[in-house]
This record gives C-alpha cells, structure tokens and sequence, in this order.
C-alpha cells in the first residue's frame, strides 16, 4: 500500500477523467458529474471540463482554467471567459482539488484506518482491493463522511455519527506494477441516515482514468477575457 500512496506523490502532472454519481431514495434521477481535468503541480496549474446533470433533469456544462491566483470559467453559451481571483472558499478550485485528489485521499484513508487490503495481479497491473462491508469504526465513519461532504472538512460530532449507517463501502484502485503510479480506480459507497425521524438512503459511485502522467506541458491561461475581480 505504501508504495501506491509514495506512487501519487511522484504525480506532477496528469490528465484524469472522473466521474461522481450520486442517488439518493427521495429523488426519482441521480446526480451526474464528469470531470476532465489537466493538472500541473509545478507551476500550480488546472483545466476543467465539468459536465453535470442533477436530479431534476438539468444539465449544464462549464470550463475553467485556474492557476495559483485567478481562475477562469466559460459556459458554452457565453462564450467569453470571465476571471476573478481565487480565494481559499473558490468553489471551482475546490472541486477541482477535490476531484484530483480523490484517489490519493481515500488511499491514506485506508492505511489510517487499518481497512483490509486485497492484492491480485493482472496483467502488468496490481489491483488493491478495500472492502469494509459492515466493520466501520467510529473513526473510519467519521473520515468517509468528512470526505464525501462538500468541503472535506466538516466537523463531525459523535451524535452526527448515530445517525449515519454505511451499508456497504469498496474501493478498487490498479495502480502500474513498475512505477505504483495509479492507472484507475472505483469507489463504491451507500450509507443511510436518520434525521427527524425520517430515514434515506444514499448511494455514490466515484470512478476515475488516469493519463499522461508527468507528461503535461504548461497549461495557459486565457489570455482574452471580461475581468470580474475589479
């Protein structure tokens, strides 16, 4: 497992497609995000093609472009770019962050919290398989639930824990058997929870590809665009 996680920390740039599926038992559609995203770690750099489609059937499509101090965002039907300056709260650098990183998070997740590890071989490829069914701990629940929340950070109290069932968790990640360096993975959660008396049940899928790893060349900022910051 450690080489894995020593795998990701040899990332310095990539191409990865991810994707988020959530279902939820009050709602009749699931919520859809695919993420194409290009990163460079030196400079700090990402490009975002985010294509969501929520639960009442809406669809919307935005491309952003960020660095360390401004991010970008187009719709197709503006067709201008707009910028602003990056604050820690961005909603479009965090998600990106959120997204890159979701692989590697998980993966420490699991050495953190002891879950059963399971390694088969295939091809030139070793598949490290987490599978924690029903055995959560408190503390295991407690950095799953931080992770799928919408900042990452959510303080999480004991009586919050209480309400929260996982029924099943699985993460699958097949990472190069030369470098460790990840090729995909799959993360598999339902959870229910309790809330007023009313109970639901929540299902995520989290997928992602990598390509081209170490090998993005610098990615530029827009250079004609309507600035929002001033």
């Amino acid at each position: 497992m450690q080489n894995t996680i020593d795998g990701f920390d040899k990332i310095k740039s990539a191409e990865l497609d991810s994707n988020m599926k959530m279902t939820a038992s009050s709602e009749s559609k699931s919520t859809n995000v695919d993420m194409d995203i290009t990163y460079t770690s030196k400079p700090k750099a990402a490009k975002v093609v985010a294509k969501s489609k929520l639960a009442n059937g809406s669809s919307n499509t935005i491309e952003a472009v960020c660095d360390e101090s401004d991010v970008y965002i187009r719709m197709p039907s503006m067709g201008k770019w707009y910028r602003k300056s990056i604050s820690s709260y961005d909603t479009v650098s965090r998600s990106t962050n959120q997204s890159k990183e979701t692989a590697s998070r998980y993966l420490r997740m699991m050495k953190k919290d002891k879950v059963d590890c399971d390694i088969s071989s295939k091809g030139g490829s070793y598949i490290l398989t987490f599978n924690a069914g029903k055995k959560f701990t408190d503390e295991l629940k407690k950095d799953v639930f931080k992770q799928i929340s919408s900042t990452g950070t959510a303080r999480i109290s004991s009586a919050d824990l209480k309400k929260i069932d996982f029924k099943t968790f699985k993460y699958v990640i097949e990472v190069d058997k030369k470098d460790y360096m990840p090729k995909n993975y799959r993360i598999n959660l339902t959870l229910t929870a309790r809330d007023n008396g009313e109970k639901g049940t929540v299902r995520e899928v989290y997928k992602g590809t990598y390509r081209n790893i170490n090998n993005v060349k610098k990615i530029e900022m827009p250079s004609d665009y309507i600035d929002l910051s001033k």
